[in-house]
């Protein structure tokens, strides 16, 4: 909060300085945070009590599962401001619910219905069954009842890109000219998405959190990036010298070990890199000589040049071979559902618990 907190301000954030807060995907006009300090402020009609509130539902959520770490809100209240909330809060009513008001309008109903994410999986039995994945991102009026609605796609593994195209509202179709593959035909129904072909039958997607979707994909790797119980899996973690975020990760799980000390990571051989500084490109001699030689694929393909290129990152290697990577802070990527994922398959198990 630094020089912002004086005994005139009232701050209220959704995390404290070295984490991220939780909800920001498509399907939310809000955070998570936002979103319960609005609820509980409607309902109890006090600033602070509304925080401890929306707090505690947050930790609730962190604890179920929803996210892989805490965000640590904060509040700060000055006792100047404080007299002054207390005269804002005696002229306040209690409400019943609260609900943001961009839902209000058509347009914005619509939003709340479809944006968000879609997950199928074709052939769940087989050898190399195929994850697809939907996410609605963006829709606006255009008129007669069409909208335009941006998307990202991946399908079989090979397809992923933004695409471009019009829902019609009265029919609940949605078309995208895909340059790969062709014209793609949706159709929305509650929480699912169909994809209609001829050739095949038709493909459903259900309507996940995030979370849920990113699983998913960790679940259903490809047969040939699976582990098996030979095989060693490695978290490349990338950090530069003068990377603040990156020292906060340290702190909380290399040094302290809350996530890498549990029992179910004992198969997992943490290797570290670091950049000279955030200016700097990562170069080969910046990585340890046992997964030096992996530099080349990496530097070779313009795919991965943001793993060049910025910190924290991730790299989840099963056998020295790719399986996922990420950037930016470790608790909104999906570095930990693979990483799991991984284990349950060198383990033969179902479930990790």
């Amino acid at each position: 909060m630094g020089e912002l907190a004086d005994e005139n301000s009232m701050i209220i954030v959704a995390a404290d300085a070295m984490r991220s807060s939780f909800g920001c995907s498509y399907a939310h006009l809000h955070t998570w945070f936002t979103q319960a300090f609005f609820e509980a402020l409607a309902q109890s009609g006090r600033f602070e009590q509304a925080y401890q509130l929306a707090a505690k539902t947050i930790q609730h959520r962190e604890l179920e599962g929803e996210a892989y770490e805490h965000s640590m809100p904060q509040i700060h209240v000055g006792a100047a401001i404080r007299s002054k909330l207390a005269q804002i809060e005696e002229r306040s009513t209690k409400a019943s619910k609260w609900e943001p008001p961009n839902y209000a309008t058509e347009e914005g109903k619509i939003a709340k219905q479809l944006l968000g994410d879609y997950v199928a999986v074709r052939g769940k039995g087989g050898s190399n069954p195929q994850v697809h994945w939907w996410q609605l991102k963006k829709i606006a009026a255009t008129g007669n009842g069409n909208y335009q609605i941006s998307a990202w796609g991946e399908q079989q593994y090979k397809l992923a890109g933004n695409f471009d195209g019009v829902f019609d509202s009265k029919s609940g179709a949605m078309t995208f000219d895909v340059p790969t593959v062709g014209k793609l035909r949706l159709v929305a129904k509650p929480d699912q998405l169909i994809l209609k072909s001829g050739a095949s039958p038709d493909l459903v997607f259900d309507k996940v959190p995030r979370r849920e979707a990113i699983e998913t994909k960790a679940k259903f790797a490809p047969v040939n990036l699976r582990a098996k119980e030979s095989s060693a899996i490695r978290l490349v973690y990338i950090s530069a010298s003068d990377c603040a975020p990156c020292r906060a990760w340290e702190r909380d799980h290399l040094d302290g070990g809350n996530l890498l000390k549990k029992p179910e990571f004992r198969d997992v051989e943490v290797v570290t890199a670091k950049r000279l500084s955030l200016k700097n490109r990562l170069r080969k001699g910046d990585l340890p000589e046992k997964i030096a030689h992996i530099y080349d694929k990496w530097d070779s393909q313009r795919d991965y040049e943001r793993l060049l290129t910025r910190t924290p990152a991730f790299v989840v290697l099963i056998n020295d071979e790719i399986r996922t990577w990420s950037t930016g802070q470790f608790l909104d990527s999906p570095i930990y559902p693979f990483l799991r994922a991984a284990l349950r398959e060198k383990k033969g198990m179902a479930e990790l618990r």
